[in-house]
Parts: structure tokens; sequence; C-alpha cells
């Protein structure tokens, strides 16, 4: 389900409910890597909601905003900042017991939700009200942006054979020059 207003779908709204919900299980069952990556999504996406939020009034519900059913208040930046200072933490503590190659994915997320904290932390001595991002601020997400889907891309990459293109699960390198791809 998406939110709309003034004829824009509004998606993030839902998937923050979704995933503030996921988070409170897994602090609930202390499960760090859910916590941290959660925590990372949440407050990457503040840029996303930021969009929303500022055309809701405080105190206002989402659900008095768009028509739906959800009952939330808007979140202010300060909450967003405290899913990301908790991701963190999960993280630390993730980094202490799990093997490197487990937390890339949490590596990544918390690449784009420090690249929005600067934002975050001015809102939050503003008043806690959300604002547009000024140039310079905009510019760091926007690139954080562009870097995750050019990884995701080179991860997407990496999959294909070099020679046919079609997606395999079980690539192998080229015994000469250790670069081409090729299927089995």
């Amino acid at each position: 389900m998406t939110e709309c207003f003034l004829g824009c779908t509004v998606g993030t709204v839902n998937k923050l409910t979704e995933v503030r919900a996921l988070l409170e299980r897994a602090q609930q069952q202390g499960s760090d890597f859910v916590v941290g990556y959660c925590g990372y999504e949440l407050a990457a996406w503040s840029a996303d909601y930021e969009w929303y939020a500022r055309r809701v009034a405080p105190g206002q519900t989402c659900g008095s905003m768009a028509g739906s059913v959800a009952a939330e208040v808007v979140a202010p930046p300060s909450a967003f900042l405290g899913w990301l200072k908790q991701a963190r933490q999960a993280h630390a503590r993730c980094q202490a017991v799990l093997p490197g190659q487990w937390l890339a994915g949490l590596k990544a997320r918390q690449e784009a939700a420090l690249a929005c904290k600067p934002w975050l932390q001015r809102q939050q001595q503003q008043g806690d009200r959300w604002q547009p991002p000024n140039q310079a601020e905009a510019r760091r997400i926007r690139a954080q942006e562009a870097r995750q889907a050019k990884a995701a891309a080179d991860r997407s990459e990496r999959g294909r054979c070099t020679s046919c293109g079609t997606p395999a699960a079980h690539l192998r390198l080229c015994g000469g020059c250790k670069q081409v791809q090729y299927c089995r």
C-alpha cells in the first residue's frame, strides 16, 4: 500500500512503518544484525521521508494527511538520528562476533545513512522540524545514492558471463588473464 499526497505516490511512509515494526521486534529478540540493518535503512530513508513530512503539520498523523488507515504520527528528524545511533551500536556488537563478509551489507547501509547525518543534526538543532537539505547536504546525499546505484550495478555485472551476458550463479575466471568470467 502506498501513500498519496497531492497526486504523488509516497511509498516510503509505509516502508518506514513496516521497518520500524521489524526494528522493534528485533530489539525485543536481541538480534543486533537486524537492528543494525533496520536502523541504517530508516536513517537512509530520511531524505525521501522529508518530502512527505514537511507537508504534514507537527503531530498530525500520516493517515489524516493521506487518507490511509495508517495512524502514524510523523517522525521528527531526531527519531531518525536515534535509529542511526541504535544501528551503529548494534553494528559494533556484530563486528565483535561476526565474520567480515557478513557485515558487508551493514557497511553499505551505514554509508548511506551517514550521508544524511549532518543534515539530520542541523534540523534537530533548529527545532527538530523537517527542512529541505541545503545544496551541500543535497549533493552529499545524492552522491551517496549514486555510489550505491553503481555498486549495485557492479554486483549485477559480476554475476554475468562476459561471453554471452547470461546471469549465472556459477562463473569462473580465465586461467590466463584472471579477469574474464565465463559460464560452466
